[in-house]
């Protein structure tokens, strides 16, 4: 057993398996970025933007109003930081506005930064060659929440990866020069570019700086998470204050009531089992093959998951505690920010979930943020990192009650590995090959065949899309055709008019007809096409 590990060892040390590795995890990541690219939900929005960027349009949104569908008016996009959409109209024109392969090359691209920041923190930590090649082909084969309907889950997580290795580098003072307080917040700020969330968290840094150099009463680090918090909070504030003009809004404005929530935060996602395994098919699996009932085990995941994240919290701080805020190598400084990073991330989410009610659609599921398994990526990657570094890295160094957590640990790591290396060669010996890059997911591609035959049956004249979901009328905005977004919660009538003889099609899930019956004029019972629950009606325009 023991000359079986020292070979296994010994192989995962050499140069060109570190070279095979890296290459392998990240054509995984291609071959998964590709398995599931789809454009739904925000990246939907964030794409149209994009397109209508690229055109000349601005960061716009185009709409039509219910009294002139032949009139399209441009209006600014809200909801989102610009990063996705100034990044990718480049590359929409680039591809000859081709908008669905420009999306996927996008894709693409963000997984290079993601493992190329890994590595350099993973060398940073001073990580044995063969368990820094083992976690890079871990984090391939991992199913990270990078959400197919998002767009910039990986690409801002890269680029806080990258903030959080320059601060460290910074931190040490092994990196002096001026380029090394320019890179943390150019990447920095580049976080909050692509997502309103890491705005704050970006922030933390440097004010975690300047909290170490208080203890260690060290004066250059004082400065210097100064010289990175004064620009840092400039270009952040700058670019609130740049969509305060451009769009109404400075950041996302929570339409939900606002209040005190404690019942939200009953349901916080179990970050800490679900950095080592898939919890929901963990949890479906266990159900099914014990015959237990699924939801009484989901609570006690939940409650589980509330106190790992604590007992883990314990542990860090306890460590730093011990060390009277006097931190001296890598090990403590990647502790002391990781930590506080990570505990200011889910403060936030906390704060956030507390302060606002569900987020109520008739389409979805309540919904708050401390739900979302992908607002808590940084998170899950600290604590991946800190078992590798703690607990692997330094296993012979460990207690006998450590060693057999070690042990639970890896078993976790492996059985999650290879149950997702399985799902990957299932992807690639699918019937339908996972290259589908420049297609739609099945339920997208069959409501563009929709608007397809109702096109193709009005020949010369022009298709209007009308609908409560939004994801929809993006969709159409994509293809060059007009849309009107109506709210889901209508006030009053509907009168569907045009200057110009124009066909409306109207989508509404099943569920929803009764309710638009008495607001609209359209055959409930006669529906153009259905897909599943969703209803398509063709209706006339009314002369102006």
């Amino acid at each position: 057993m023991r000359s079986f590990l020292h070979r296994t060892r010994r192989f995962l040390s050499g140069k060109r398996t570190a070279i095979a590795v890296l290459c392998l995890a990240i054509a995984v990541k291609f071959i998964i970025q590709i398995s599931f690219f789809t454009i739904d939900g925000d990246k939907s929005s964030q794409l149209l933007a994009a397109k209508n960027l690229a055109e000349g349009h601005g960061l716009t949104i185009g709409t039509v109003a219910d009294t002139n569908l032949s009139a399209v008016q441009y209006i600014p996009m809200t909801g989102w930081p610009p990063g996705y959409s100034v990044v990718l109209a480049p590359l929409i024109l680039l591809f000859d506005h081709d908008y669905k392969t420009a999306a996927l090359v996008f894709d693409l691209l963000a997984v290079l930064p993601f493992f190329l920041y890994l590595w350099l923190l993973l060398n940073y930590l001073g990580l044995q060659t063969w368990l820094r090649n083992l976690f890079i082909l871990f984090a391939g084969f991992f199913f990270y929440p990078f959400d197919p309907a998002t767009c910039t889950d990986l690409i801002s997580l890269s680029c806080l990866l990258a903030g959080f290795y320059y601060c460290l580098l910074r931190m040490q003072e092994k990196k002096t020069a001026f380029r090394f307080l320019l890179l943390p917040v150019f990447f920095l700020f580049m976080a909050g570019f692509f997502r309103y969330q890491y705005i704050p968290v970006a922030l933390c840094f440097p004010a975690l700086f300047m909290i170490a150099g208080r203890f260690n009463k060290n004066k250059n680090r004082i400065r210097s998470g100064f010289a990175i918090f004064l620009p840092l909070l400039v270009l952040l504030a700058g670019l609130l204050l740049y969509q305060q003009y451009a769009t109404g809004a400075p950041a996302f404005i929570n339409t939900s009531e606002t209040g005190f929530f404690p019942a939200n935060l009953q349901r916080m996602y179990p970050i800490v089992p679900a950095s080592f395994f898939d919890v929901e098919t963990a949890l479906s699996a266990f159900s099914h093959y014990t015959g237990t009932d699924y939801l009484r085990n989901g609570t006690i995941l939940l409650v589980s998951g509330y106190i790992l994240f604590i007992v883990f919290v314990f542990i860090a701080l306890r460590r730093l505690i011990k060390k009277k805020g006097q931190l001296a190598g890598p090990a403590d400084y990647f502790l002391f920010l990781g930590t506080g990073v990570s505990l200011g991330l889910t403060a936030l989410l906390f704060y956030l979930s507390a302060r606002n009610s569900p987020l109520q659609s008739p389409l979805y599921q309540p919904w708050t943020y401390i739900q979302e398994f992908r607002y808590f990526l940084f998170p899950v990657l600290f604590i991946q990192l800190s078992v590798f570094f703690f607990l692997f890295n330094r296993f012979e160094k460990l207690s006998r009650s450590w060693k057999r957590i070690a042990w639970v640990c890896a078993t976790l790591f492996l059985l999650q590995f290879t149950q997702k290396a399985i799902v990957v060669t299932r992807l690639l010996s699918s019937p339908e090959p996972f290259y589908r890059s420049v297609s739609y997911q099945k339920n997208v591609r069959d409501v563009m065949n929709v608007f397809d035959s109702a096109k193709k049956l009005n020949p010369g004249q022009e298709v209007v899309v009308a609908s409560p979901d939004p994801v929809l009328c993006n969709l159409a905005g994509l293809e060059n055709s007009k849309a009107l977004y109506f709210p889901h919660t209508l006030s009053k009538p509907l009168r569907f008019r045009s200057g110009k003889p124009v066909k409306l099609l109207l989508a509404i899930d099943k569920s929803l007809t009764g309710y638009y019956s008495k607001y609209l004029d359209y055959p409930v019972e006669h529906p153009f096409y259905s897909l599943g629950n969703l209803y398509f009606y063709l209706l006339d325009a009314e002369p102006n």
